[in-house]
């Protein structure tokens, strides 16, 4: 029905058209925004947006939309939306990318579309074994696309298939064409394909973005928890809890998502914010045409913004050189060092930083951070998080036994599963790992407590009855994203359970959480376990939601 519905708003009595553009003829119709649209620089469109497929085309967009039996091709024009070319195309076809020439792909035939800059179909050829969506070369000589063992190339003028690579497991993502590469996304990260003789050049983390015009090309990379920009010989790591959506074509720019639902654009060779805008929702996947026109999808809606252009200075976007594990930043990695210092002096704990030695359990795999502005950021959440505990708790933690190490790192992967966080012993001396996140405090907090755990169960019996406080029916639960905790039914531990209870009672705003008598009966229990090594003057904030006897 919605399918319908949108059919009738949108098209309206545009021509019913066989993979042909409208007739000679300038299109009357337009998408009209809807009585949501609250400004005319941010417009919401009525659009099934969850099942159309939408690519930017020079300063038009284009939208694939499915109907009952088949799909529909629109080119729609300047900032009112014309729709001045429609294709009709079968039902199920992708929309893959645009240069010359616009090419689609319908995984059911395995045939691959092509069309002319106003919708006319002009050849059509054969996939076989197809996976994943093909890509074209802007001049349309060219198609490439992957099988599940190989990589192969298309020329269209003689209908020659060329395997490039045999190699498993890889997907298409981009063509940087005066590179002469393909990259494509391997099982864990992204490889650098050479067209010429399909050698594989170089690797990198997995790349969720590409724009690449002349011999300018511009990636963004999941690099553990943040996204970076490789912009040639320079790197921008987003801040924490940014999420890069799309460059702007002819604009050395970007469109990120901040905090808050608000969406900005930044200059990549200053770091200078240069337009906002805070929208109701986080946007899901956004396009940018090359007259600076925005569109996104949130929800079942299309959402076009003509941002309002503006430059100033943003201090949290930082730009540095571009630095690799095999050649990193060395005078960053001193300066982490020396920070690394303060915390080991200050706190009693030693730090394990890139480069360093650090030991890996069987089954254990630890990549370390070599990017210096994240390294920075989670040793500043370590401290925070360390500066929460009374100095006397911490030395009482980090006694017995050999050395205590701290160890931020990119990523933890426990027999092929990441985790945020790990603790573990190698002979006398103990690893606390910690992978670098928006959940720093919390991981630190979640690996210090089976320490305090230990002191505690060497010398009283506190935590003997432990299990018998722990409700049947009960959870923690959390509103908020920041504070979500785990059920204690669901923890692999009364460790665990303990630790998940310490995090909760240390994190602001959690009074709520702390009503019930079972919760306060398992609060008083940890808060006076670990006050025995504690004088009485000591403050825990821990204790913040204890009620008063």
């Amino acid at each position: 029905m919605k399918r319908m519905v949108f059919a009738a708003v949108l098209l309206c009595a545009l021509l019913v058209g066989c993979g042909r553009s409208v007739p000679e003829r300038k299109a009357l119709e337009r998408i009209s925004p809807t009585k949501e649209t609250e400004n005319d620089n941010l417009r919401c469109y009525p659009l099934d947006a969850a099942d159309c497929r939408f690519l930017s085309y020079g300063e038009d967009l284009l939208v694939l939309c499915p109907q009952e039996e088949s799909a529909r091709l629109l080119r729609c024009s300047g900032k009112g939306l014309a729709v001045t070319a429609l294709a009709e195309l079968p039902l199920g076809t992708e929309l893959c990318c645009a240069g010359e020439k616009i090419l689609c792909y319908d995984p059911g035939e395995e045939k691959a579309l092509i069309f002319s800059p106003t919708l006319t179909l002009v050849q059509t050829c054969s996939l076989p074994d197809c996976a994943g969506l093909p890509l074209m070369d802007d001049a349309g000589g060219f198609l490439y696309y992957a099988t599940g063992q190989a990589l192969v190339e298309l020329e269209l003028d003689t209908g020659i298939h060329r395997t490039l690579r045999h190699q498993e497991n890889m997907t298409l993502t981009a063509l940087l064409e005066n590179s002469g590469l393909l990259l494509c996304a391997g099982t864990e990260e992204s490889l650098y394909i050479q067209i010429e003789d399909g050698a594989l050049t170089r690797r990198s983390p997995l790349i969720t973005g590409v724009s690449a015009k002349g011999s300018r090309v511009q990636l963004c990379a999941q690099c553990g928890f943040l996204d970076c920009l490789y912009l040639g010989q320079t790197m921008l790591p987003l801040p924490a809890g940014w999420d890069f959506l799309t460059f702007l074509p002819g604009r050395n720019a970007a469109l990120v998502l901040r905090e808050e639902n608000d969406l900005a654009i930044y200059d990549l060779s200053t770091g200078n914010l240069l337009a906002e805008e805070n929208v109701s929702q986080a946007p899901e996947q956004a396009w940018a045409t090359e007259d600076g026109r925005v569109f996104f999808t949130a929800g079942e809606r299309l959402y076009q913004w003509e941002p309002e252009w503006k430059s100033q200075r943003d201090g949290r976007v930082k730009i540095t050189a571009l630095y690799t594990r095999e050649a990193p930043d060395e005078k960053g990695l001193t300066q982490c060092r020396q920070r690394g210092t303060q915390l080991e002096e200050r706190y009693g704990v030693r730090l394990r930083l890139f480069g360093e030695s650090l030991v890996e359990p069987k089954g254990v795999t630890l990549e370390q951070e070599h990017i210096t502005a994240t390294l920075l950021d989670t040793l500043t959440e370590m401290e925070k998080a360390l500066s929460l505990f009374p100095k006397v708790l911490l030395s009482t933690a980090f006694s017995g036994g050999g050395r205590f190490y701290l160890c931020p790192v990119r990523s933890i992967r426990v027999n092929g599963q990441e985790k945020q966080e790990l603790q573990f012993w190698s002979g006398r001396d103990c690893y606390l790992v910690v992978a670098a996140s928006d959940q720093v405090q919390r991981s630190v907090v979640r690996v210090l407590s089976p320490l305090l755990d230990r002191q505690v169960l060497m010398k009283s019996d506190a935590y003997d009855r432990w299990d018998s406080l722990n409700p049947p029916d009960f959870s923690y639960g959390s509103a908020g994203e920041e504070t979500a905790f785990v059920t204690p039914a669901a923890t692999e531990s009364p460790a665990a359970d303990r630790a998940e209870l310490l995090w909760a009672a240390m994190v602001p705003g959690n009074r709520e959480l702390f009503l019930s008598a079972q919760l306060q009966n398992k609060l008083r229990t940890l808060s006076q376990a670990l006050r025995q090594f504690l004088p009485s003057t000591a403050k825990c904030p821990w204790e913040q939601y204890l009620w008063r006897k």
